[in-house]
């Protein structure tokens, strides 16, 4: 399905899920009563910080998001709450990331923090296993060897 909404010459790198992490949640023990205003709280707080992430990336970053990693750019769409793939939610070219780091931490996800050319950085959360390789395909420049998925044997 993710190849339908990529151009004819690009093929597509990686994909992968990622969120734009949610407010910290202090443990806080909270009465029943008043728990549904917390958790309006705490999700309007969530849907800010995507805003403030969209904003720094030019792109809409939904809070749950796959992504397809090209040659080219970066591929956004929303995801369900079941992961499945929603609409196109916008793309960001290659030429903008100007690093990716992946600090160390998070057994259940990572931080993948993406430095833009514009001086920004957007964080994700993906999964641990997949965060240092990520890392390492943002971070290539379009003018270094061919990425992984482009090698064109004769």
């Amino acid at each position: 399905m993710v190849t339908a909404f990529l151009e004819p010459e690009e093929r597509q790198v990686t994909l992968f899920t990622a969120l734009v992490p949610p407010p910290e949640w202090g443990g806080q023990v909270i009465d029943v009563i008043l728990a549904p205003l917390v958790w309006a709280v705490w999700h309007a707080t969530w849907r800010h910080s995507t805003r403030a992430a969209s904003q720094a990336a030019d792109v809409t970053l939904p809070p749950r998001m796959i992504i397809a990693l090209t040659p080219r750019r970066m591929v956004v769409w929303r995801a369900s709450r079941r992961w499945r793939l929603g609409a196109v939610a916008g793309a960001l070219p290659r030429h903008m990331i100007a690093v990716a780091t992946a600090p160390l931490g998070g057994t259940r996800s990572r931080a993948l923090v993406v430095r833009l050319a514009t001086g920004q950085a957007v964080t994700l959360r993906v999964w641990p296993a997949t965060a240092d390789d990520l890392a390492a395909q943002l971070s290539k420049r379009l003018d270094d060897s061919a990425l992984p998925g482009d090698r064109h044997d004769a």
